[in-house]
């Protein structure tokens, strides 16, 4: 009896084995690899207008599998920097004001998964948002909080431009 349990176990297993591979190699993939997509944000900061710019790279890395599916996977980074998509732009004690500027290889790739997400409607633009990150103590160390209740300070994002998406297809 033992034997048998055993043998149907296994079984499962590489019948479900079988099943997720066979989805991440069917699991479309983009004709576009790679991408180039331009941002600028401008942002006042007590009365100083300061910009932030450069090139977001998208490139595709390759399909992963979970339980609920297949995804692409991007790798996004903003070109000649170390800058990442969250940018402090002040720093007040231990507070740290910056600003997300929301960039994301998905929607700059036209990712049909990212758009499915959204329940199909019109794909949101990236926009920049402000935030405060305030660091905390706890027992694993320092942590930090995030609050965008921005209040405190005298700062606003004055105008934003982003790339628009490519059409891209997936095959």
């Amino acid at each position: 009896m033992k034997k048998i349990v055993k043998r149907v176990v296994v079984a499962l297993f590489l019948v479900a084995l079988l099943l997720c591979s066979c989805s991440c190699t069917r699991a479309p993939k983009p004709e576009i690899k790679n991408g180039e997509f331009d941002f600028s944000v401008t942002y006042e900061l007590n009365g100083e207008t300061k910009t932030i710019s450069g090139t977001y790279v998208c490139e595709f890395v390759g399909v992963s599998w979970a339980m609920d599916g297949y995804s692409r996977e991007w790798n996004g980074y903003i070109k000649d920097s170390d800058m990442t998509s969250d940018v402090e732009i002040y720093k007040n004690g231990d507070e740290t004001l910056c600003i997300n500027l929301d960039l994301s290889c998905k929607y700059f790739m036209s990712d049909p998964h990212y758009i499915s997400q959204l329940s199909g409607e019109d794909i949101p633009a990236p926009a920049p948002s402000l935030y405060v990150m305030v660091p905390i103590e706890t027992e694993w160390g320092k942590e930090y909080t995030y609050s965008d209740d921005i209040s405190a300070y005298d700062v606003r994002i004055v105008e934003y431009s982003y790339a628009k998406p490519i059409e891209n297809v997936y095959k």
